[in-house]
């Protein structure tokens, strides 16, 4: 009797230390899937205030979505990274944590991951740019494409 107490005193071990692995494991991937990629000009950041008023005053951006640069101006002082494709709006800290570069005949690249907390579109005006609001910047990397050899 007392081998049997035994043996079950070690089956309910491993079965608990099994269940807190896969617990580990579940939260480890559930923040893993909340992280997104991203590619941005490593021109920047420019001032958030700054990107809302051109939007506002220049012709380039006519016919943008109101309620989105309503939305932008709600989110107070941050900074901005701009892709191909987005506005990336950021915390001053996360904002820091990129190496901005501003180059003439190259085009900086940075990859970063980071959390996306906000998703808005310019409209459908001139520009279809996309208006992502992050956090939990990270730096992977970057790659310099040269423009003279085009």
């Amino acid at each position: 009797m007392k081998y049997i107490k035994g043996k079950f005193a070690i089956l309910v071990l491993i079965l608990a230390i099994l269940s807190i692995s896969c617990v580990s494991a579940s939260v480890d991937d559930g923040n893993r899937t909340n992280m997104t990629e991203l590619n941005v000009s490593s021109a920047g950041p420019t001032d958030l205030n700054k990107i809302i008023h051109e939007i506002r005053s220049n012709q380039y951006y006519k016919g943008y979505n109101n309620d989105t640069v309503n939305w932008m101006e709600s989110l107070g002082s941050k900074g901005v990274f701009s892709s191909p494709d987005a506005l990336i709006v950021m915390d001053w800290d996360d904002a820091k944590k990129l190496p901005s570069e501003h180059v003439t005949d190259l085009y900086i690249e940075l990859f970063i991951k980071c959390e996306v907390v906000g998703n808005h579109s310019l409209g459908n005006g001139t520009v279809f740019k996309d208006v992502l609001e992050v956090k939990n910047v990270t730096y992977q990397g970057k790659e310099i494409h040269d423009l003279r050899s085009k």
